[in-house]
């Protein structure tokens, strides 16, 4: 199928859909440049705009970007001065922001905002800021709240719940006392905790970070285990004397005295990749119960080692792909509907298209004609949800729908809870055919009866796609299978939109077929697709199952995954990212990056990791021998090149704080950094020559103190792979195969060298800076 471009916005209407997202766009554009610059292309993929979430009253609102670690969420909030300040917009829409910001905290979320003043102005410091903030190597996660949630009473067990709950049993009689329960989002791990629960019938308790989850355990408790008396903690002076308690993290975790260590025996912990975090620590070391148990919906982890640290054994895990492959959720079969609407100059920033680029290009009258064409077609009068590009876009989609004569209704994420809510009856009731839903994708979403999905907002995010294909995997009576249009669009081979074949890495399509199903459907109807018997499917006509394709799978995310990107390479080299820049440029490394890819204003560039060391040998930088360290170290600090006297000072007040394990609190280094140079001043002598930010010392805040700190001199050291700030333990550190073999004397002889260069930096620099003067 194609489809041609048409006349876009007229300029009166292009600048009125404009004018109040133009600015907002483009400061999220820039913040996301600068987050690109600091962590590097490949963790542009863990940003998700416009997150939908609840405030404590249960009202949507969206962050402007979230990002999971294992040990945190950052709500990352971007202002301009004309949208938050209180003089410029209605006094309404300031107390919602404040209400959304105080509710991300008080839900656990880290929330930081930069205004886009900083953005244009301020490059060095935001990115400086984001470093100190998410730790140098952040291990990002992606969002995986991919399934809906459940809705009515589960009346029988599934088999993984029944393979669950005897595992868990069997680890009991192996006389283990935790596990963990890795299961999608919409797969029963709550219900199989209740029950796990129930039968050991031991004093629970329930931790989780929201209050609708905590609702959530109660309603389920009780349904499942009726003679427990179950209660919500939400008053530490009242009894606490429940059969099962349920409590907030926030509310336990410093209150955690008013029970014995063994009041509990059995301790659930629901969203447990949380529990590497300081509170959760704190209350699972307070705690001494009979079995612990963690609930997790995170199939795939880039780094699981504190989780697994905590909980030991993995009980049972189920992701999206395996719950289809075992039955849990519907088959899905997929129809690509191409179109020529040209998508080569669209630009991007990594994780999206760019908003004005994207809306001009599916915005157009054929393309949302093709959409309504496509359901006439294929699959009239069933039961539909078209994904759009934006609120206009499903305005507009939703009217061809009803101009054809298909009751179709917009739901979006901005809309009223009560307007939502009657839209969502109404096509629950059948009352309306199809739903164009946009920015709307985990909550209020848990329709079984929805048999077909059009893909009609193309995205470059794995996330989004994921959210928006788990709203239609839900069972339902007389539902064979999930029907997925993908339209494909025209599309440089860099900024291709994810698709479900791509998602699934299925190179192999006909129209129409199982993509993905039990293996043994899968099996039969390739058999009789070889015999060369029809499959009936939900289309009725207009499809040849025959016709054969093979789709290109090109992704350079999964292209780049194994490669280093220029900033690993500097780091593997000693050196910052813009020598290693120019010593590709000047063709010192040959050959030249092994992938290059265009972004924007920048090409980013890509090298195999076996070449590390044949570039080592062309640039004369061999690899340090972990022997070898501590003359590296000695070698460098007594090299002391120092525009600035903070190098000596910093590493002074480690040695001279540093525990037995090497390592540093770093409020105790900032408090150390910060008297040196205030005792200074309060002698009357010169704070410090070449910085002229420290000599205000005695205004500067701690956190001013320690970005000046880490950015300066500590990450001189942190590149050469000596020092390390562990941010999650607001610690710094020496690294462990340096600290052990650095002995009480190298220490004493390290102060001798900082003292030393103190000393000759100001008396050597401060002349100098007299015979200038």
């Amino acid at each position: 199928m194609a489809v041609s471009g048409g006349e876009l916005m007229t300029p009166g209407n292009y600048l009125n859909h404009y004018q109040a997202v133009d600015t907002a766009s483009f400061a999220e554009d820039l913040f996301v440049e600068l987050f690109q610059e600091t962590f590097g292309l490949e963790k542009i993929q863990y940003l998700i705009n416009e997150y939908p979430c609840q405030n404590i009253y249960g009202d949507n609102c969206y962050i402007d970007y979230a990002l999971k670690t294992d040990l945190d969420a950052f709500a990352i909030e971007i202002d301009g001065e004309q949208w938050h300040n209180p003089a410029l917009v209605s006094e309404d829409k300031y107390l919602d922001d404040l209400l959304k910001r105080n509710s991300l905290t008080y839900l656990g979320w880290r929330v930081y905002v930069w205004t886009y003043r900083q953005l244009v102005n301020e490059r060095d410091k935001v990115k400086s800021e984001l470093l100190q903030f998410m730790g140098q190597s952040p291990h990002f996660r992606i969002y995986d709240d991919y399934l809906p949630r459940q809705r009515g009473k589960v009346l029988e067990l599934r088999p993984h719940q029944e393979e669950t709950l005897e595992r868990l049993q069997e680890l009991r009689g192996e006389y283990h006392s935790m596990a963990l329960i890795a299961d999608a989002q919409g797969t029963g791990k709550t219900t199989t905790a209740v029950l796990d629960a129930c039968n050991m019938g031991l004093c629970t308790l329930f931790v989780a970070h929201t209050l609708e989850l905590l609702q959530q355990a109660a309603n389920r408790f009780k349904e499942l285990w009726p003679r427990a008396q179950v209660k919500i903690i939400d008053n530490y002076a009242g009894p606490l004397d429940a059969d099962v308690m349920i409590a907030s993290i926030q509310g336990l975790h410093n209150r955690l005295t008013q029970f014995a260590p063994d009041h509990f025996g059995y301790i659930i912990i629901d969203e447990a990749h949380h529990a590497a975090a300081t509170t959760y620590r704190k209350v699972l070391s307070y705690f001494k119960p009979r079995f612990l148990l963690g609930l997790t919906a995170t199939p795939e982890r880039h780094d699981q080692e504190s989780i697994m640290e905590i909980f030991q054994n993995e009980a049972h895990r189920l992701d999206l792909k395996t719950a289809v492959e075992i039955g849990e959720l519907v088959p899905i079969r997929c129809v690509r509907v191409k179109t020529n609407i040209d998508f080569s100059q669209v630009r991007i920033n990594g994780i999206r298209y760019n908003y004005r680029d994207l809306d001009s290009c599916v915005h157009v009258p054929e393309r949302n004609r093709l959409i309504v064409e496509t359901y006439l077609s294929h699959v009239p009068g069933e039961k539909a949800v078209v994904f759009c590009a934006s609120i206009q876009h499903a305005m507009e989609v939703a009217e061809l729908f009803r101009d054809s004569g298909v009751k179709a209704e917009v739901v979006e994420g901005r809309m009223k809870k009560r307007d939502r809510e009657a839209v969502l009856e109404n096509y629950h009731q059948d009352k309306v055919k199809v739903l164009c839903a946009c920015d709307i994708l985990n909550e209020g979403w848990d329709s079984p009866e929805t048999a077909v999905l059009f893909m009609a907002r193309p995205t470059l995010s794995r996330v989004i796609y994921l959210q928006q294909l788990g709203r239609g995997t839900r069972k339902a009576p007389g539902k064979e299978a999930l029907l997925v249009f993908d339209f494909i669009d025209n599309t440089a081979r860099h900024n291709h939109a994810v698709n479900l074949h791509r998602l699934l890495r299925l190179r192999e399509y006909r129209p129409g077929t199982l993509a993905l199903a039990p293996q043994e459907e899968m099996e039969e109807e390739n058999r009789r697709l070889r015999l060369g018997e029809k499959i009936e499917t939900l289309l009725p006509h207009n499809i040849f199952i025959k016709d054969y394709e093979l789709v290109d799978l090109f992704d350079w995310q999964e292209e780049i995954k194994d490669m280093m990107s220029l900033h690993e390479l500097a780091l593997e080299l000693y050196v910052d990212d813009a020598t290693a820049r120019r010593w590709v440029d000047e063709g010192k490394i040959t050959p030249g990056p092994d992938f290059e890819l265009p972004m924007g204003r920048v090409t980013h560039r890509y090298f195999h990791r076996e070449r590390l060391e044949d570039i080592r040998q062309q640039l004369d930088i061999p690899a340090r021998k972990p022997e070898e360290i501590r003359q590296d170290f000695f070698k460098y600090v007594k090299a002391g090149h120092m525009t600035t006297s903070h190098k000596p000072v910093m590493l002074k007040g480690m040695l001279i704080l540093v525990n037995e394990k090497g390592q540093v609190d770093l409020a105790a280094l900032v408090s150390f950094f910060r008297a040196f140079y205030e005792q200074r001043a309060d002698a009357g002598l010169q704070v410090e020559i070449s910085n002229a930010s420290i000599n205000r010392v005695k205004e500067m805040s701690d956190f001013e103190i320690a970005r000046l700190m880490l950015t300066m001199p500590f990450e001189k050291f942190e590149r050469k792979f000596f020092l390390e700030h562990r941010k999650d333990l607001s610690q710094v550190a020496f690294v462990s195969s340096l600290w052990k073999r650095l002995t009480a004397e190298d220490r004493e002889e390290l102060l001798d060298i900082c003292e030393r260069q103190i000393d000759r930096y100001y008396e050597t620099r401060l002349n100098s800076y007299r015979c200038k003067s």
